[in-house]
């Protein structure tokens, strides 16, 4: 999943820990107390580490250190990255880390522990804990009327319409105004990805939300994310309108270039790079100075 795609789901779940990590914890670590966030910017690397969370809890007798990562796809190197993590913050607050990645979407993952051996040696044993959550059963928290937990339900097993409809009117009895309209966007967001529901489920549910509209039309929050998304549409539009009118100009000027230019142009991610590089190209006029510019411009 390329940057922007995952943009929704990084905003929707950060957004979703804002409001109600305290009532989540119990359901992400039972037993544990919340008493404060910290910073999740890790300080020891150039540039820094940041941690999608990171709590001060109260935990088996004693303080702890919780840090959460949130994932939408299974990434082997995630362990190391997360032991790279643990490191740090214990060498930063000398108290014990619990490690946690809540995995949104169906993927292969890597169990723990992460052990690194020498010949028949261990040298190191790494736990963390992963919770995927389509092994997690829906009705278990809709029957426990865990309210803070129901915009994370489309992604679970045992998801279905008449489900998420009596979690919608859950929403609706315990929150009003903006603090419903929010819950409804993450679940929609989280409800378009899902993959335990079907089509027809979906739209089903969709058509429930959609009686909000007029309660979601009037939520700022609601409308800075449409914006958003706006906004980041129409840079990728503006981005593929002028890779496309460089590469013309380059096969009509260049053509033993085109597909070289291709390999590079489609690297650029900046659109005010694309346009110095156009004017750079314009003005040259041979085939070794212009391979020149796109080699150090892509670089």
């Amino acid at each position: 999943m390329d940057q922007h795609q995952k943009q929704p789901y990084d905003a929707t779940l950060k957004a979703l820990f804002n409001h109600q990590i305290e009532e989540m914890l119990p359901y992400i670590l039972p037993g544990a107390q919340f008493l404060g966030e910290l910073n999740s910017e890790v300080l020891k690397p150039q540039p820094p580490l940041r941690t999608d969370k990171l709590y001060q809890i109260f935990y088996r007798g004693e303080i702890h250190i919780l840090h959460i990562e949130v994932e939408t796809k299974g990434k082997s190197s995630m362990p190391y990255r997360m032991l790279s993590y643990y490191g740090i913050l214990l060498e930063q607050y000398r108290k014990p880390i619990i490690s946690v990645i809540i995995y949104l979407f169906p993927a292969p993952i890597v169990e723990s522990p992460l052990e690194v051996m020498s010949g028949r040696e261990l040298q190191l044993m790494y736990r963390y804990k992963s919770i995927c959550l389509w092994f997690q059963d829906a009705k278990l928290y809709l029957d426990q009327q865990a309210i803070c937990m129901y915009p994370l339900l489309p992604t679970m097993q045992g998801a279905n319409a008449d489900l998420l409809i009596q979690a919608i009117d859950g929403l609706k009895t315990r929150y009003a105004g903006t603090e419903l309209s929010h819950r409804l966007l993450w679940l929609r967001t989280l409800l378009g990805r899902a993959k335990t529901i079907s089509e027809d489920d979906k739209k089903v549910v969709e058509k429930e939300i959609d009686m909000f509209d007029e309660l979601l039309d009037e939520d700022p929050y609601l409308q800075e994310h449409i914006e958003q998304r706006a906004q980041r549409a129409a840079k990728e539009a503006e981005l593929q309108t002028l890779q496309t009118l460089l590469l013309e100009l380059i096969s009509s000027s260049f053509p033993n270039l085109s597909a070289f230019a291709q390999s590079k142009v489609t690297q650029i991610k900046k659109p005010e790079v694309l346009r110095v590089l156009a004017v750079q190209l314009y003005k040259v006029s041979n085939e070794e100075e212009a391979r020149t510019i796109l080699k150090v411009t892509a670089a």
